[in-house]
């Protein structure tokens, strides 16, 4: 973990550049450490790119080491989905989180957390149909699509504004990203702020990708 994290990080330094011929080098030499973590998505990637260049902003690689140290130990389920859930919720600026695994075709939420109470609730894989206390229209169309959903004011833009859920929560800044390995759906983090509006940034996507 602690390998692609600086690969990734020289991956992304050598794409601002522009020097493509070493990012092709670093793709072919290392496949197995880059490849399952190239999970941008093409409507993201651009974004991404503009605005590390504008603002000279690079990956909290100290956030990723930290992490990496944090659960390269853990070999219990339970605190490894709870320290995880943890991390991204501080490291996104998120108000509360879910991590959503898939078993069998079927999305199940196997852990939630919030950022004031501090405290992670590891679920015994609630089927995604039975929670009412996320959208599951943007789950499903994740799930769907494997694109990254990011919505800066969720009642105002985006496919979603009509969602049961947000007419009725108002949310207003929502993450929702999918893991996926070699062409098939893993995981699925899903993030909200009901505070600010674009709370999720460019930079804190590609970190929360990186993780």
């Amino acid at each position: 973990l602690i390998a692609r994290a600086y690969l990734q990080e020289a991956r992304y330094h050598y794409q601002l550049w522009g020097a493509n011929a070493k990012v092709n080098h670093l793709e072919q030499r290392y496949p197995q450490l880059l490849t399952a973590i190239q999970a941008t998505t093409p409507e993201i990637a651009p974004a991404i790119a503009v605005t590390t260049r504008e603002a000279g902003v690079s990956l909290d690689i100290a956030t990723v080491m930290k992490a990496a140290s944090t659960m390269s130990g853990e070999i219990v389920l339970a605190r490894l989905l709870s320290n995880l859930m943890k991390i991204l919720i501080e490291n996104a600026g998120a108000q509360k989180g879910y991590l959503i695994l898939t078993s069998q075709g079927q999305l199940l939420i196997e852990a939630s957390g919030t950022l004031d109470s501090n405290q992670i609730t590891v679920l015994p894989s609630m089927p995604l149909a039975d929670y009412q206390g996320i959208s599951q229209a943007i789950v499903n169309y994740v799930a769907r699509t494997q694109a990254s959903v990011v919505l800066n004011d969720a009642t105002k833009e985006g496919k979603f504004t009509n969602d049961v859920y947000i007419q009725k929560n108002r949310p207003k800044s929502i993450l929702c990203v999918p893991l996926v390995n070699q062409g098939q759906l893993v995981s699925i983090v899903y993030l909200e702020n009901n505070l600010t509006n674009g709370a999720f940034t460019p930079e804190r996507l590609q970190v929360l990708q990186l993780l």
